[in-house]
């Protein structure tokens, strides 16, 4: 559709061209996505949104060489807030963490009054940046700053009432999670999140049976997008799933993970795919894809905590260990959830 549609237009009509291709990293085509950002900077190789496109694609697809190669281009471009967050980001994902602190500094810097949005977004990003880092006490502020310039946002409030959990502020995370929920505007963007979030804090406090009720709804809430399969919600399904614990569900777990994992290959998509193939007992897969991923991101946590897990279900219990080491001096909360729901 989307090729057919690009053959149809003018060859000068950019706009059209780039529109086409933000639809297509939207449905996690992400080879169509970059090979038509490619053809618009044949054309015009100084387009600022086809060089963003670029970016965001190449990380999608855990090219992360090539994503900061076309960040840094950017950048000198055009030194911008969104361009410096681009070079943090992709310096992040390279595991360059104080060139990744700079950019995110330069882009406060290089604020400019009005920009709301922008200036919102750049604090959840630098806020994230800290809060898988474990380093909770920067993250708060940044999120907290960011629901001040933007106070109904769903992605601050989301990430705000997961930190508040992990600091065991329970009634605080629902709060944060119920104006989520609340606010019919925010629906089905992110109602699912607050949901699951809700349901993690019920097991935190015992409550399997309102946690089970809980995630059934977000489930619900997330099949009830049309677009689950085109818009890129495979994986937030499968985490659900996955949360879940049923063993019946595991299976179609996998299958999801293993479909994303086809055209998205970030940190997270390899967590997941390793954690799904752990509920399906396919523990010799699962050491190769987190063995895969780590040599991608030797410093992401989560992926760590689960090669953790991995080791020790297939006897390795020193490398299990120095595993678990690793993943909690990168972010002593990570796992936490994970251990209660192991229960």
């Amino acid at each position: 559709m989307a090729k057919a549609s690009l053959e149809a237009l003018p060859f000068n009509n950019t706009e059209a061209v780039l529109t086409l291709a933000y639809i297509a990293e939207a449905r996690h085509d992400f080879n169509l996505s970059v090979q038509i950002a490619q053809q618009v900077l044949a054309d015009e190789p100084n387009n600022e949104r086809a060089l963003s496109l670029l970016v965001t694609s190449y990380l999608a697809q855990g090219n992360g060489n090539q994503a900061l190669a076309m960040a840094q281009r950017l950048g000198k471009q055009v030194p911008t807030v969104d361009t410096h967050v681009l070079q943090a980001i992709a310096y992040a994902a390279q595991n360059q963490d104080s060139a990744a602190i700079a950019q995110f500094e330069r882009a406060l810097n290089a604020e400019e009054a009005g920009n709301t949005a922008s200036s919102a977004q750049l604090r959840l990003r630098f806020g994230r940046f800290y809060d898988e880092r474990g380093d909770l006490l920067r993250a708060k502020p940044l999120y907290e700053e960011a629901l001040r310039i933007v106070p109904q946002s769903a992605s601050a409030l989301v990430a705000l009432a997961q930190l508040e959990t992990n600091l065991g502020n329970y009634l605080r995370a629902e709060q944060l999670y119920d104006q989520v929920i609340a606010n019919q505007g925010l629906a089905h963007v992110l109602d699912h999140d607050a949901l699951a979030g809700k349901a993690e804090l019920a097991l935190l406090q015992g409550d399997r049976a309102k946690a089970k009720a809980l995630w059934d709804e977000a489930e619900h809430n997330l099949l009830d997008h049309e677009d689950i399969n085109s818009f890129g919600h495979r994986r937030e399904l499968a985490q659900l799933l996955l949360l879940q614990g049923e063993v019946a569900e595991q299976p179609q777990a996998l299958q999801l993970m293993q479909q994303e994992f086809a055209i998205r290959q970030d940190a997270e998509t390899m967590a997941t795919l390793a954690w799904a193939m752990m509920a399906n007992q396919q523990w010799a897969e699962a050491e190769a894809i987190a063995q895969q991923a780590l040599e991608r991101y030797p410093r992401h946590a989560p992926l760590l905590y689960r090669a953790s897990q991995i080791a020790q279900q297939l006897g390795k219990a020193d490398q299990s260990q120095a595993l678990q080491q690793q993943a909690k001096l990168i972010n002593p909360y990570v796992g936490q959830a994970v251990s209660v729901m192991a229960n």
